[in-house]
């Protein structure tokens, strides 16, 4: 049986679910920034074991120049409040979510 001729998942393919990362990532660009600068602080992490550059995934230029200013402060200076538990809890998901849209669509 195959299914070429499915009825494909309504907000499922790849160009929504990559609209709804762009929309995430614009909303959590500060946690998501201070979540990497903490972990690139941690002892024994290397870059080397990383899949993808943190911020690779974010498309909108703009966004991504914002992302890695913020980035570069917290890392630096360490003196941004963390996020509620609530924002790391969705900066943590959106990255699962990345990882699976881009292991499964593609990066855009």
């Amino acid at each position: 049986m195959t299914l070429r001729d499915a009825v494909a998942d309504p907000g499922n393919s790849c160009p929504d679910r990559q609209s709804r990362l762009a929309k995430l990532n614009s909303e959590l660009v500060d946690a998501k920034a201070w979540y990497w600068a903490l972990r690139m602080k941690t002892p024994g992490f290397s870059a080397q074991n990383l899949e993808r550059n943190p911020g690779s995934e974010i498309a909108d230029p703009g966004l991504k120049a914002r992302f890695y200013k913020l980035l570069a402060f917290f890392y630096e200076t360490g003196t941004a409040m963390p996020p509620d538990q609530e924002r790391l809890s969705a900066v943590i998901a959106l990255i699962k979510m990345e990882r699976k849209v881009a292991d499964e669509c593609g990066l855009s």
